[in-house]
C-alpha cells in the first residue's frame, strides 16, 4: 500500500485516524490499533512479508530484552549483539543481493547457478534492517533501554508511516511509543494535515509529472538524443527524485503528527549546497546519520590521521551504494561520490579554494550532482555513458525531437521544482503565518493542492515512490 493510492487515501487513512481520535484517551488501546494498522498497511500486499516481519521482529524483541538483561558485556557482545546484528546482514543479503551475488559469480567465474525463484522483497527491508541494527547497539551501548512490552516494540518496527521508507528512526527518537502518541490538538492536527498535502502534492503534481518525462528520455537513450533532451532529461530527474522521496518524507512527519507522534527530517535544502559533503548533510540526513553513528565512527572516523580517514570514508560511501540496491550502477554512485567527498577533505582548507565564488561552488556542486543521478538512474554502465555523450555531443540521428519529450506540464512542474527548492518561499510563509490573511490564503492553495493531487492521483498511471524498491 502506498501513500499515493486510492485504497490509502480514501480508506485507509480515514479508517485509521478515526480510529486514533475515539482512542485517543486510552493509550492501551490507541497503541493496539495502530499496530493493527501497521499490520495491515504491512501485509496489504502479500502475507508472506507479513510474516517475515512478525518472525524478525520477535528476534529482535527477544534479543534486545536480552541484551539489556545481561550484565556481562563480553556475552552480550559475543553471543547477543553480534549475532543479532548478523541476522539483520544476512537478511539483507538474502532477500535484496543474493540474486545479484549468484549472476556476479556467473559472469565472472563462468559458473551456471540459477537465480532464486519467487523472493519476494520484504516491504522496506533496508530501512528495517537498519532500524534494528541501531536497536540493538543502543542497548548494548546503553544509549536506550529496550522496549520491553510487545505491543510497543511491534509499533516502533511497524509504525505505518515509516515502515516503508523511512525516515530511519532509532527508538530513542519516538518516545511517544510507550505513551500511544502524544494529546493532538486541533492545531498539531492541522500542522500535520498541511505538511501530508505538501507532500503529497510534491509527488503527485511535481515528481510523477517529471518523472513521465524522465521515463521517457531513458527509455529512448538507444534511439539517440538530442543534447537539450539530455539536459533537460537529467534537470527533471534531479528535481523528481528529491520531490519524490521529500515528498514521502513530508507525507510521513505529515501522518506521524497527525498521530501524535514525531519523526526526524529527512531534508534541508539539499540543492543549495556549495559543496558534495554540505549536500549529503543535506541529503537523506537519517541515513547518513546512521552511517556515521554505525560505521565511519566505529571505524575510527577522521580521529586516525588522514589515510584511515580515507579508508573509512570509502568504506562508507561504498555500502551507501550497495544499500540503495543490487545493482552495478549503484556501486559506482557510492564510489563516485566518495571519491568528491574525500577530495574535498583535501582541498577544503586551501586557500585558493577558499577564495573560489560562493556561486561556483554552488553551481560545480550542482553539476556533479546532476552527474551522480545519471549513474543512479541508470540501468547499465553503456547507458552511462551514452547518456554523458549526449549531452556533449547530439545524436545527429536521433528518432525523437526535443518536443516530443516535454510539454506545458513539463515546464510548470520543472518551473515549480525550482521555485520550491529554494528557502525564500518557505520563509516568506513561515514569518507570516501568524497573519489571518496569510493563513486564509496558505490554507485555501493547500485545499487546491489537495484536489489537483486527487485528479491527478486517478486520472494517471500509478506511480510508486522511488525510494520504494530499497
Amino acid at each position: 500500500m502506498s501513500f499515493n493510492s486510492v485504497i490509502f487515501i480514501f480508506f485507509f487513512l480515514p479508517i485509521v485516524l478515526i480510529g486514533n481520535f475515539l482512542l485517543r484517551n486510552k493509550p492501551t488501546g490507541k497503541k493496539t490499533w495502530l499496530l493493527l494498522a501497521g499490520v495491515v498497511f504491512y501485509g496489504y500486499c502479500n502475507l508472506r512479508i507479513l510474516a517475515f516481519l512478525i518472525v524478525y521482529g520477535l528476534i529482535h524483541y527477544w534479543f534486545g530484552c536480552l541484551l539489556e538483561s545481561c550484565n556481562d558485556r563480553k556475552i552480550a557482545r559475543n553471543y547477543l549483539l553480534i549475532p543479532g546484528i548478523l541476522l539483520d546482514v544476512f537478511c539483507l543479503f538474502v532477500f535484496k543481493y543474493l540474486n545479484y551475488a549468484l549472476s556476479l559469480g556467473n559472469r565472472l567465474f563462468g559458473t551456471t547457478f540459477p537465480a532464486v525463484a519467487n523472493l519476494i522483497l520484504p516491504l522496506g527491508i533496508s530501512f528495517l534492517s537498519f532500524s534494528m541494527i541501531a536497536y540493538l547497539v543502543d542497548i548494548y551501548r546503553e544509549k536506550s533501554s529496550a522496549l520491553k512490552s510487545p505491543v510497543d516494540f511491534f509499533l516502533y518496527l511497524s509504525f505505518f508511516p515509516k515502515v516503508s521508507q523511512g525516515p530511519i528512526t532509532r527508538h530513542g527518537d519516538m518516545p511517544e511509543i510507550s505513551r500511544g502518541g502524544n494529546q493532538t490538538s486541533i492545531t498539531t492536527f492541522a500542522s500535520g494535515l498541511r505538511r501530508f498535502i505538501a507532500g503529497f502534492g510534491k509527488k503527485v503534481l511535481i515528481a510523477d509529472i517529471l518523472g513521465n518525462s524522465v521515463d521517457m528520455v531513458w527509455d529512448n537513450i538507444s534511439s539517440g538524443l538530442s543534447s537539450a533532451t539530455a539536459w533537460m532529461g537529467i534537470l527533471c530527474y534531479t528535481l523528481q527524485i528529491y520531490y519524490d522521496f521529500s515528498g514521502y518524507t513530508d507525507m510521513a512527519i505529515g501522518l506521524a503528527k497527525m498521530l501524535g507522534f514525531s519523526l526526524p527530517e529527512n531534508f534541508n535544502f539539499p540543492y543549495l549546497s556549495r559543496s558534495v559533503s554540505e549536500f549529503w548533510r543535506r541529503w537523506h540526513i537519517t541515513l547518513g546519520n546512521w552511517f556515521k553513528e554505525y560505521i565511519y565512527f566505529p571505524l575510527g572516523g577522521s580521529r586516525k590521521g588522514m589515510v584511515r580517514t580515507i579508508i573509512n570514508s570509502t568504506v562508507v560511501w561504498l555500502f551507501t551504494g550497495i544499500w540503495h540496491g543490487a545493482a552495478t550502477n549503484f556501486v559506482l554512485w557510492g564510489i563516485y561520490f566518495g571519491f568528491f567527498v574525500i577530495l574535498e577533505k583535501f582541498v577544503n582548507k586551501k586557500l585558493w579554494y577558499q577564495k573560489i565564488p560562493e556561486i561556483l561552488k554552488w553551481a560545480f556542486t550542482f553539476f556533479l550532482v546532476m552527474m551522480g543521478w545519471i549513474i543512479f538512474r541508470s540501468n547499465s554502465l553503456d547507458e552511462i555513458v551514452a547518456y554523458i555523450q549526449y549531452m556533449f555531443a547530439s545524436c545527429q540521428d536521433a528518432v525523437y525531437e526535443f518536443g516530443y519529450f516535454f510539454d506545458n506540464s513539463v515546464y510548470i512542474a520543472l518551473f515549480a521544482g525550482i521555485l520550491l527548492t529554494l528557502p525564500r518561499p518557505h520563509k516568506i510563509i513561515a514569518q507570516a503565518s501568524d497573519k489571518p490573511i496569510v493563513i486564509i490564503v496558505r490554507d485555501l492553495l493547500l485545499f487546491c493542492v489537495l484536489l489537483l493531487s486527487i485528479i491527478f492521483m486517478l486520472n494517471s498511471t500509478y506511480q510508486s515512490f522511488i525510494y520504494f524498491q530499497f
